[in-house]
């Protein structure tokens, strides 16, 4: 929960704090993708501002996006948190370790680079492995130490960087689980890029990837498509016909099943 609803409000805001579906559906998305929501819980003011604010902090403590904490810390109690320099420090060296371990792979996302060679690889996009082992002298441990440093740079919050580095993880890293992990983080980070083209491309994907592991897990298998349907209420409802598709891709037999086993509040949305 958010918060209790705010009882001096007005009859129509009190109304919407009732129907508010921000809680069962946050559950099942990024946690950066709840910032967002929170805010226009705020702007709406559904709930005490002061619930929200604090919503915030706590879910931005479990990021790395030190100052946006730190902002949203300030906003309660007009002062950063104690350990706000330790903190950034420690984040600091965190993607410090990662980039080193990326070697000269990190460069190609480093929009500071402005060797004209590397410059030109990163806006053409048009490469295999080969030509990162000639140019970057890429190394397959390196290509795998990509991945940590994606997930730490999306959780710093820089979603466009995060994006680069995750595709070219997804095209030439060797584990495939980490290359599905690659394939959602992805997907969240052309939602919050506002990349909704691509993030369809990326939905349709991860549902073909769910629906052909025949042999999966049948929780594990709910659990992703509950979270891929949530996902794609922040996809469907911002292109052309998605509505339509939206409902026409959850009106199927087993993902219909989904809704109705595991979220039926998603039930809203297909009326």
């Amino acid at each position: 929960t958010w918060g209790s609803a705010l009882d001096q409000n007005s009859a129509q805001n009190i109304k919407m704090a009732d129907f508010d579906l921000t809680a069962p559906i946050s559950q099942y998305l990024d946690r950066h993708m709840v910032f967002a929501i929170l805010d226009w819980v705020l702007e709406k003011k559904l709930y005490r501002s002061e619930d929200v604010l604090k919503a915030r902090y706590d879910l931005a403590r479990q990021t790395k996006m030190a100052d946006f904490a730190c902002e949203s810390y300030r906003a309660i109690h007009k002062s950063d948190p104690a350990d706000a320099d330790q903190w950034r420090s420690s984040v600091l060296q965190e993607l410090k370790e990662a980039k080193d371990a990326c070697g000269k792979l990190a460069t190609l996302f480093d929009e500071n680079e402005t060797d004209p060679d590397l410059v030109a690889l990163r806006e053409s996009g048009n490469f295999g492995y080969d030509v990162l082992r000639e140019k970057l002298a890429v190394t397959d441990s390196q290509m795998e130490a990509l991945f940590k440093l994606a997930k730490l740079t999306f959780d710093c919050g820089r979603y466009e960087s995060a994006l680069s580095m995750l595709d070219i993880y997804r095209r030439f890293g060797r584990d495939e689980e980490k290359r599905l992990g690659a394939l959602w983080g992805k997907l969240s980070a052309a939602i919050l890029c506002g990349r909704h083209a691509e993030a369809v491309d990326d939905i349709n994907t991860l549902r073909d990837v769910i629906d052909g592991r025949i042999n999966a897990d049948p929780l594990e298998q709910l659990q992703q498509r509950t979270w891929l349907i949530h996902w794609s209420l922040l996809v469907f409802f911002n292109v052309d016909n998605g509505r339509t598709l939206f409902i026409e891709w959850l009106l199927a037999d087993k993902w219909l099943n989904v809704i109705q086993t595991n979220c039926p509040h998603i039930l809203r949305y297909l009326t």
